[in-house]
């Protein structure tokens, strides 16, 4: 529910817009508006958002200097076995002259507002900057996701079960149906990704995937997406997203995941979880272990009504993914 936060500014001064697509004018306020609040960033990243169902809300001035960006894009979340129609909140920030004055809680009382449904909910993963602002909204904090990575000096490949088979394949099967369905007990609150979910995911341009599915007798039991990242004269191999139909599969696709950093002269192998959750557990007995030179982001959950009892959320059985977070 929107908790009351201060104004400190004359809200008659201020407009606030909802734009799900932008004409070639809004474009260039956009970008410019964009570049001023975080850095420049090709104009086909955000193209790429208005292909699954985004809605950009922008506040300005009376006359029209755009000054504040919220971002709400529609997904599926599965909480406690249940679908509802959600919104990840992306990319919200407020021009630094304007900061200090209430206008982030403003634009997104205004963005969840005009969203958001009685029975629908949103998520977030903000960062250290933003988490304050969020919750002063009302956004409840139920968790945090961090980095976990793996390193070695030994080359050696680890031994993989026969009974998988691992298919490098350039796009998802659009029927996953049964293994998302057959996953859903195992978790109590995660993004339900269908075959189109996770083909636009891929899709993100200036991005570049490995898709591999695992097949145990010609069905599906898994799947994992592995990205090659640079950063800090670091050549990185990221687990970005990947779902696991039991134990014994997740176990293999991190071996397969760690065999493919062993045989690719990679600086480091590393995944983003949710803390001490039972997913967590598996990989650090595969022996990777919490990256500290990396942040730790909380979970956040907002819902207009109190329809849903965030606090029945089973910590233990969340799952999300880098996939589930729109940088990477």
């Amino acid at each position: 529910m929107f908790k009351k936060y201060l104004k400190l500014f004359d809200e008659s001064q201020y407009d606030t817009k909802i734009y799900d697509n932008f004409n070639n004018h809004e474009w260039n306020l956009f970008l410019k508006t964009y570049k001023n609040i975080f850095r420049t960033i090709d104009r086909s990243v955000f193209q790429w958002y208005y292909n699954l169902g985004n809605f950009f809300t922008i506040l300005s001035t009376n006359n029209n200097v755009f000054f504040g960006i919220y971002g709400l894009l529609n997904i599926k979340i599965s909480l406690n076995e249940k679908t509802l129609n959600s919104y990840l909140c992306h990319n919200v920030g407020i021009n630094k002259e304007y900061s200090g004055k209430g206008f982030f809680q403003f634009i997104g009382e205004k963005a969840l507002d005009s969203a958001l449904n009685n029975d629908e909910i949103a998520l977030g993963f903000p960062n250290k900057a933003s988490k304050k602002g969020h919750i002063r909204l009302g956004w409840k904090e139920i968790g945090n996701m961090q980095f976990i990575a793996y390193q070695s000096n030994d080359k050696s490949e680890l031994p993989l079960s026969s009974k998988y088979i691992f298919d490098e394949v350039p796009s998802f099967p659009e029927n996953m149906k049964e293994l998302v369905e057959n996953t859903s007990p195992m978790f109590s609150l995660r993004l339900e990704k269908d075959g189109k979910f996770l083909n636009w995911r891929s899709s993100k341009p200036l991005s570049n995937y490995k898709i591999y599915l695992i097949k145990e007798s010609q069905k599906l039991v898994g799947y994992l997406v592995l990205k090659k990242y640079i950063e800090n004269y670091e050549t990185r191999l990221h687990l970005v997203d990947f779902l696991y139909e039991n134990r014994e599969v997740l176990d293999n696709l991190i071996i397969f995941s760690i065999n493919k950093y062993k045989n690719n002269n990679y600086d480091i192998l590393n995944t983003w979880i949710v803390a001490d959750s039972n997913s967590e557990d598996v990989f650090l007995e595969h022996k990777f272990s919490f990256q500290n030179d990396t942040p730790v982001y909380p979970i956040i959950l907002f819902q207009k009504e109190n329809v849903y009892d965030f606090e029945k959320i089973d910590k233990r059985k969340m799952f999300f993914t880098l996939f589930d977070n729109d940088v990477f």
